[in-house]
C-alpha cells in the first residue's frame, strides 16, 4: 500500500486500542460512539493552504456517518447528491473541540471535512502526513449533538511509521537524512576550525607568482616568520640528505597550501 493510502473498514483498530479509545471518550462525556473509518493522512490533508480532509466515497459508504448525517445522502431531482453542507463538532483525546464542515462534492465522489477550523486542528494536534487517522461518528451532552472524535497515531502508516513532520508552526519533528547532514556539517566544521587553529597559515605575498627558491613561504596568521631557511636555495645544500629534507619540507608546504588555498 503507497503512502498516504485511504483505508477502509478493512483497516479498522484492533480491539485493545478501540476499548481504551471508548474509555477515553466516554470519560469526556461521548456516548453512542462508533468507529467509522481510518485513513493515512496526506500531505494534501494536512498542508496549511488546503483546509480539507479528503475522504473517499467508499470509504464512508454504509459506515456510522452517513446514518448521523442522512442529509449527507439526499439527492436532487437530477439524482446527483445535493451536496449539502453539515456543522459537526470535531472532538479529539486532548479536548480539543473545532467547528467544522462536512460535506459530499459530486466533483469527484468524496466527502471532506473542510474549514479553517481543520487547519487549525491539524496544527494544534501536530498532525503529518503519514499519521494515521482514527474517525468515530458519536453524540455528546444532554440533547445528544452529533459529532466526531478524532484519534491520530503518530507515524502509524502504511509507511512503517518512518514518516516525519514538516508542516506548520508546530511542527518540531525533522527527517532523520536531516539530521543526519546537519550533524555532519556541524562535525566537519569543527575539525576545519580546529585544523586551521593548529596551522594559522596564510601565503606570504613574497609567494605571488610562484613559490620562493627556499622551503619558507608560509608564515603565522600573527605575521611572523616561521622556519626560514637559509638565503641559500636547497639545491646548494652539500650533502644529499639535506637535499632530501629540504625537498621533503617544501613539498609538505605544498600540501598545505593546496588543502587550504585552492
Amino acid at each position: 500500500m503507497s503512502g498516504g493510502a485511504i483505508m477502509g473498514s478493512r483497516w479498522r483498530v484492533e480491539h485493545a486500542e478501540e476499548a481504551r479509545h471508548r474509555e477515553v471518550m466516554a470519560s469526556l462525556g461521548v456516548c453512542d460512539a462508533e468507529w467509522a473509518l481510518c485513513k493515512v493522512l496526506e500531505a494534501s490533508d494536512v498542508k496549511p493552504g488546503q483546509n480539507r480532509l479528503l475522504l473517499t466515497k467508499g470509504m464512508v459508504r454504509d459506515g456510522p456517518i452517513p446514518r448521523l448525517f442522512p442529509e449527507l445522502e439526499e439527492l436532487d431531482d437530477d439524482g446527483l447528491n445535493a451536496q449539502h453542507t453539515v456543522p459537526v463538532t470535531l472532538l479529539d483525546a486532548e479536548g480539543r473541540e473545532k467547528e467544522v464542515s462536512l460535506c459530499f462534492l459530486n466533483s469527484n465522489k468524496a466527502y471532506r471535512i473542510k474549514g479553517p477550523e481543520w487547519r487549525r486542528f491539524v496544527e494544534d494536534s501536530g498532525m503529518c502526513k503519514g499519521d494515521r487517522l482514527d474517525l468515530y461518528a458519536c453524540r455528546r451532552g444532554g440533547d445528544g449533538e452529533r459529532c466526531l472524535f478524532s484519534f491520530t497515531s503518530k507515524g502509524g502508516g502504511a509507511s512503517g511509521g518512518s514518516a516525519r513532520c514538516t508542516n506548520g508552526p508546530n511542527r518540531t519533528r525533522q527527517p532523520a537524512a536531516a539530521d543526519a547532514v546537519r550533524d555532519h556539517k556541524k562535525r566537519a566544521k569543527s575539525r576545519r576550525a580546529e585544523r586551521q587553529g593548529h596551522m594559522g597559515y596564510v601565503m606570504d605575498e613574497a609567494c605571488i607568482g610562484g613559490f620562493q627558491g627556499d622551503y619558507g613561504c608560509c608564515k603565522a596568521a600573527e605575521g611572523t616568520r616561521e622556519d626560514k631557511a637559509p638565503t641559500r636555495s636547497w639545491k646548494d645544500y652539500a650533502t644529499k640528505k639535506e637535499r632530501e629534507a629540504a625537498k621533503g619540507h617544501l613539498m609538505l608546504k605544498y600540501a598545505i597550501l593546496a588543502e587550504y588555498y585552492y
